[in-house]
């Protein structure tokens, strides 16, 4: 099979420019959010919201598995010609997508109705009426951003996933405004989530239509999906929720343990320190989002050499960036953070190297779970990665009794270092068809630059 490495890293350039584009909108919003929202609002109605906002992005998350097999698989199968089989996919997850939501909207409609939410999770500021308002309005933000993942989904397997990525950053864009626009203008909690609502309603409509215009092999029907297909698309599929159920356990689980042990004050230092430390990793993230689909089609294509150089620049990044955010972050980021909160989050070198160091191995065995989700190869590793976050979460409450909040990052160390041990393993184990030792010439300087002067060439 002659080696179409130039097409694939063009496409690479172009989805890593439009993932890049995105991280800057992302890291630029939380830059400027944090402290807006700790100007406007108190910390104690900041802490309640992330709190209460943490259990729909909890839910959200789980989508990344339904719409992120769509794509993973779609391209794969596109990338050999067959759209018939992707199609049928793309109707599969479809289907499971519908009936998630109708069951998600009944269970949030009973919560609401049944339950004193602001008496459950010990809010001061909010009231049962607002903070039923507040999850129901959430719930429904997340549940149109399950139609935008599955879209996009759509623009991967055309091989447009850079304009897919773009259209998602001017609706994470308008997201940002709508919030200045609302706490500059003095407004609450329910005023927030109207606003963010109506945001991604617009989004949504209009990236339906595009995909309608510009993909025009990709089918919206509701045909029945075959027992085999669906039975197939769980098997994989499952997985890969596991995997976003543990990044959505992780990510939003630590806050609601925190906020239950030491208060929603404390919810607030938590998230300022995590925001500060996955800055870096975002980058990382960039890198594996922007190559997970030609990765996926170079090994549809067969096309070795190509997947093999995919995966030396991915390596590069993760390395690099890796080491960044630790010594960056350890040196200048507790003063960093002290300037940003304007004093309101103060925080020592030791705590914030613990997250940092974290956040370094999740770059690290992320990536390599990237590879594996990109390959399907990625069952059981998202399986283990379940369970060492569940793990997780029970292990830092006793951290907590005996260390206090630093317990939380010493927690997340550990868990991290168990699972980057794991993922090497299974890379090492799954990817046999791949010379895993030529990957190390991502560690020689002459790497970086051949004769040509093109970088990742090697």
């Amino acid at each position: 099979m002659t080696s179409r490495f130039g097409q694939s890293f063009q496409r690479f350039l172009h989805n890593f420019a439009a993932y890049g584009f995105g991280q800057f909108v992302n890291i630029a919003s939380q830059f400027f959010a944090l402290p807006l929202f700790l100007h406007c609002w108190s910390k104690q109605e900041y802490g309640e919201w992330l709190v209460l906002t943490s259990i729909p992005s909890l839910l959200w998350t789980l989508d990344n598995g339904l719409s992120g097999l769509a794509g993973s698989r779609m391209a794969v199968i596109t990338g050999s010609g067959d759209w018939d089989a992707a199609n049928e996919i793309f109707r599969a997850v479809l289907w499971v997508q519908g009936v998630l939501s109708i069951i998600v909207l009944s269970l949030t409609a009973l919560a609401v109705s049944t339950t004193n939410l602001s008496a459950v999770f010990g809010f001061t500021h909010m009231t049962r009426n607002d903070s039923g308002s507040v999850l129901t309005l959430m719930i429904g933000y997340m549940l149109l951003g399950f139609c935008v993942g599955l879209l996009k989904s759509a623009y991967r397997a055309s091989a447009l996933e850079a304009r897919a990525v773009t259209v998602a950053n001017f609706w994470r864009m308008t997201d940002f405004f709508v919030i200045v626009t609302v706490l500059c203008s003095g407004g609450h909690a329910v005023v927030l989530a109207c606003a963010q609502l109506g945001s991604i309603s617009f989004w949504c409509i209009f990236m339906f239509i595009d995909v309608r215009r510009r993909c025009p092999r990709v089918e919206f029907s509701l045909k029945p999906v075959s027992g085999t297909r669906l039975r197939r698309t769980m098997y994989d599929g499952v997985p890969i929720l596991a995997n976003e159920a543990a990044g959505a356990l992780y990510l939003q689980g630590y806050p609601l343990v925190v906020n239950h042990l030491l208060g929603a004050e404390w919810v607030v230092v938590l998230t300022t320190l995590r925001t500060a430390s996955r800055t870096l990793l975002q980058a990382v993230q960039m890198a594996s989002m922007a190559s997970s689909s030609e990765l996926s089609r170079t090994y549809g294509n067969k096309d070795w050499e190509s997947y093999l150089r995919l995966l030396k620049v991915l390596l590069a990044v993760t390395i690099w960036a890796a080491a960044a955010t630790c010594v960056g972050l350890t040196l200048v980021g507790p003063w960093a953070i002290e300037k940003w909160t304007s004093g309101k989050v103060i925080v020592h070198h030791g705590m914030i190297f613990l997250f940092a160091f974290s956040v370094a191995c999740q770059s690290a065995w992320g990536t390599c779970g990237s590879i594996l989700v990109s390959t399907n190869m990625h069952h059981f590793f998202n399986y283990f990665y379940l369970v060492m976050t569940l793990i997780g979460l029970a292990v830092v409450n006793l951290a907590v009794h005996y260390f206090g909040f630093v317990g939380v990052p010493m927690t997340m160390v550990l868990a991290d270092i168990v699972l980057l041990f794991w993922a090497l393993q299974s890379c090492r184990t799954q990817l046999s068809f791949v010379d895993l030792v030529s990957l190390g010439v991502v560690f020689r300087p002459s790497f970086y630059v051949d004769k040509a002067g093109v970088l990742f060439r090697r």
